[in-house]
């Protein structure tokens, strides 16, 4: 493991940017700060100590006053726009305009991955393995015979809409989950798939010439007799201390035979090329039967260091600090190839997989 840097990193700026949801509260914004300076402190340990922080508000370009593509390193935090959680791609298509480079997935590719149908869609046609699904956008009866099957929304993230209930075990409970997303979530469609009943694996990948998968996490269902406990919902990942929470304990480097380990790193970095990830992302893959399917293509996924990415990030011999900074360096190495278009001046202030 090489967790050193090269000192054109030290001579840049770093911008570290995030964003606060309209609905948030007092102590929704104070754990993101917190968040921030955990992440400062952190690059500072390990060298980087020229940082600066910004809040991203309208007018967007005005944040970057001061701020010379050519000599800043933008860290991207951004997770929302607005009062929509789902904007991933807002600030990132600005920065590209504006010339910066960033870490993460790029504007088009953040806006493709949130949308969950496109996803489906593109592993089908690219063969990669993905459960049985069908997309509803009404409660009509779609000719769903599979079950147990899972339903969830076709745009969300973070496993929002996802509990217990999405386990779905006849096409009575499956047409009041349908109706609950639709009226819940809004017009963008269900997701109904086949429940695979196994495993799941968080697998991490990282790097871009070259990617590499990290240490591999599996989240341990063994304390639930019931399967519809058994799968990685909103409460498991966010409600500390729930009892989705505390049995879902993730064992990291996962129990997996040389076979599957390989298998289930070979089908995440196919994924991660396939759908032009960056940086770095998180593939989330379940096994039935000896067989790995994946769930989802997580572009954004949590950098804070209660994620899984930055567990993976530790399991392979790095700090946070020092992960991170491998992933500015990332974004570093773009600059030579990113154009600058305008920037702020001091003045600006049967059933096939899918069916």
């Amino acid at each position: 493991m090489d967790d050193g840097f090269g000192t054109d990193l030290k001579n840049k700026k770093i911008l570290i940017i995030f964003t606060e949801m309209d609905d948030w509260n007092e102590e929704d914004k104070r754990l993101s700060v917190l968040s921030v300076e955990e992440l400062v402190k952190e690059l500072n340990d390990v060298g980087l100590t020229n940082i600066f922080v910004k809040k991203i508000a309208e007018p967007i370009d005005e944040c970057f006053t001061g701020f010379d593509p050519k000599e800043t390193v933008v860290f991207n935090w951004t997770e929302s726009w607005g009062n929509d959680g789902t904007d991933y791609w807002t600030i990132p298509d600005r920065l590209e305009k504006l010339g910066f480079v960033f870490t993460g997935s790029s504007a088009a590719c953040l806006r493709e991955t949130i949308d969950k149908v496109a996803v489906k869609k593109k592993m089908i046609e690219l063969g990669l393995p993905t459960p049985v699904t069908k997309i509803y956008d009404s409660v009509d009866s779609n000719g769903w015979k599979t079950f147990p099957a899972l339903v969830k929304p076709a745009r969300e993230h973070c496993s929002t809409g996802i509990t217990r209930d999405a386990v779905v075990d006849n096409e009575a409970q499956l047409h009041r989950r349908v109706e609950y997303i639709l009226n819940m979530y809004g017009p963008h469609g269900v997701i109904v798939e086949d429940f695979i009943e196994g495993n799941e694996y968080n697998v991490a990948v990282w790097g871009n010439d070259t990617p590499e998968a990290l240490p591999i996490g599996m989240i341990d269902f063994s304390t639930f007799d019931d399967y519809h406990d058994r799968i990685c919902g909103f409460d498991a990942k966010w409600v500390e201390g729930s009892r989705e929470w505390v049995g879902t304990e993730v064992i990291c480097p996962a129990p997996l035979s040389p076979d599957m380990k390989k298998k289930l790193e070979e089908i995440a970095v196919s994924a991660y090329k396939i759908f032009g990830l960056r940086d770095y992302a998180r593939i989330d893959i379940r096994v039935r039967d000896e067989i790995p399917y994946i769930l989802d293509v997580n572009s954004n996924p949590d950098i804070t260091t209660s994620g899984g990415l930055v567990r993976s990030i530790r399991k392979a011999g790095y700090t946070y600090g020092s992960g991170v900074a491998k992933i500015l360096e990332m974004a570093l190495a773009r600059m030579s190839s990113s154009p600058v278009l305008k920037y702020p001046s001091s003045r600006s202030s049967g059933l096939s997989p899918l069916i």
